[in-house]
């Protein structure tokens, strides 16, 4: 997709609710939306995973916030074929998965020092739409602590199915992210 411009709102907090699902406050607070589609996204088009490659009118409309604690993430999806997902089984119907890598620094420990990762896979989160206004699993992967984030460690969103595919929106806590990056990257002092 290429680089995308994360919104800075220091008032973010007080102007979303993610935990329901509902993504009309993020229209109503005008941020930027970015489209992903066939013309702009790297993607398999015939994959012999599931043979089917992308569907006519396949896309993803993202809404990306920030403040002082959380990376917000927005989205709707167009797709024809939406299933929900099972609870407890991530990849169960439709899926969506994200990764950080801060200012590149893990592609960077890749590049520089192969060896220093026991894994070359940048630590990834991820959720299926279990129902309409239900609270997200969010899954941690490629980490220590692999399986689903508690709800404890700050993580909150839901999902729900629209008219033509589905939407979900979630915070992730910017402190969470970072030490998932840090503990991966065996960083001695990254700040």
């Amino acid at each position: 997709v290429g680089t995308v411009k994360i919104t800075w709102d220091p008032e973010a907090s007080s102007k979303l609710d993610v935990t329901n699902g509902d993504m009309s406050d993020w229209a109503a607070a005008d941020y930027n939306m970015v489209t992903v589609d066939t013309s702009n996204m790297v993607y398999w088009v015939n994959d012999t995973a599931n043979g089917t490659g992308v569907p006519a009118g396949w896309q993803i409309q993202t809404y990306f916030v920030a403040d002082k604690d959380y990376l917000y993430v927005g989205f709707y999806v167009t797709d024809p074929a939406f299933a929900y997902g099972a609870p407890g089984a991530h990849y169960d119907g439709d899926a969506f998965q994200v990764c950080i890598d801060f200012g590149g620094l893990m592609g960077k420990t890749l590049k520089e020092d192969p060896d220093a990762l026991s894994n070359p896979k940048n630590i990834f989160y991820s959720f299926s739409c279990t129902g309409d206004g239900q609270p997200l699993e969010i899954w941690r992967e490629e980490a220590d602590n692999n399986g689903i984030i508690a709800a404890e460690e700050g993580v909150k969103g839901a999902a729900a199915a629209t008219e033509t595919g589905w939407a979900a929106e979630f915070a992730l806590p910017f402190q969470m992210l970072y030490d998932d990056y840090e503990w991966k990257a065996w960083a001695e002092d990254p700040k």
